[in-house]
């Protein structure tokens, strides 16, 4: 089976937060999108590497090309 990657906006907070979790135990790889909660992703990244899934922070102002 080929890795299942997902990119969540706003992952590092909230519901963002829930869903990246989600997704792991689902057995997704992740990207966690942040504007300015760069630690905040980081603990959601390093929370889906519990599960045993791969993540990754991505910082980005979605608004700018």
């Amino acid at each position: 089976m080929a890795e299942r990657w997902v990119l969540v906006t706003g992952g590092a907070h909230r519901l963002g937060r829930e869903t990246c979790l989600a997704f792991a135990r689902a057995g997704w790889q992740l990207l966690c999108h942040y504007q300015r909660s760069h630690a905040a992703a980081l603990d959601t990244c390093a929370e889906v590497q519990a599960l045993g899934q791969r993540a990754q922070a991505l910082q980005a102002e979605l608004a700018d090309d």
